[in-house]
């Protein structure tokens, strides 16, 4: 299999291997091929294969166990299911044990500030296509939601078909680019008029903000997600990997 000279290499192995466990080329709880086989079958040396191993063991997706080899980690769809959770609003407020629903507060265009222009690699005040929902748990409203993608990727959209997708399935669906990952800035605030107001909680109640950027399989930044959470109702579970 010949790898592209223009991506990291071993950023392409750790990206094919997870790959074939998503499609269960390797099942959960199996051996994996040993790091010789795979570096003749990628074309590229051993201490290639052996640090995007490497990789993947610091992420939880494989296990090394010592004089026996490397195997797919038992509980690796877990990692998979909830890091589609996250990207999916309604399976979260679902997993929490609510009825989710969602309403469409806006969809409109801006140009993109310095700060928004930064996070997804564009020029400031190239225009942006700012999508605006509200999530609810059992009627009570729990995720204020916005998101912002450049139009240039995607110029409109149809609220009403659109409401309960996720980000992921929103990009796939209407632009056919493919999300691979995202990196999430977390902090606490505290509630202001429009949290309160479509919220339903006092000014100055602390609330979750989530700041996501959402890069697609090429490795581009696509979608900036705003978004607060009233975490006094909604659960949220996140797997923690070893770092390197």
């Amino acid at each position: 299999m010949a790898l592209k000279k223009t991506e990291s290499i071993i950023e392409q192995i750790n990206q094919i291997i997870r790959g074939r466990i998503q499609q269960g080329v390797y099942n959960a709880g199996s051996r994996l091929p040993s790091e010789t086989t795979l570096a003749v079958e990628f074309g590229v040396s051993r201490s290639s294969v052996r640090n995007a191993m490497e990789s993947l063991v610091n992420e939880g997706v494989i296990i090394r166990r010592h004089g026996d080899g490397t195997y797919v980690n038992k509980r690796v769809f877990e990692f998979t299911s909830q890091l589609k959770n996250l990207w999916s609003f309604p399976s979260l407020i679902q997993d929490s044990g609510y009825k989710p629903s969602a309403e469409v507060l806006s969809v409109g265009s801006l140009p993109s500030t310095p700060q928004q222009a930064a996070d997804l690699d564009i020029c400031p005040g190239t225009m942006l296509l700012e999508f605006q929902r509200l999530f609810y748990a059992d009627d009570k409203p729990v995720i204020l939601s916005r998101n912002l993608i450049p139009k240039g990727l995607l110029a409109e959209l149809d609220s009403q078909s659109t409401s309960l997708l996720s980000i992921y399935d929103i990009l796939l669906q209407n632009c056919g680019i493919e999300l691979s990952y995202s990196t999430s800035d977390i902090h606490s605030i505290q509630a202001e008029d429009q949290h309160a107001r479509y919220l339903k909680v006092p000014i100055g109640q602390p609330l979750m903000f989530f700041k996501d950027i959402f890069f697609s399989t090429d490795g581009n930044p696509v979608v900036l997600g705003l978004n607060v959470y009233n975490d006094r109702l909604l659960t949220l579970r996140l797997v923690r990997t070893r770092g390197q």
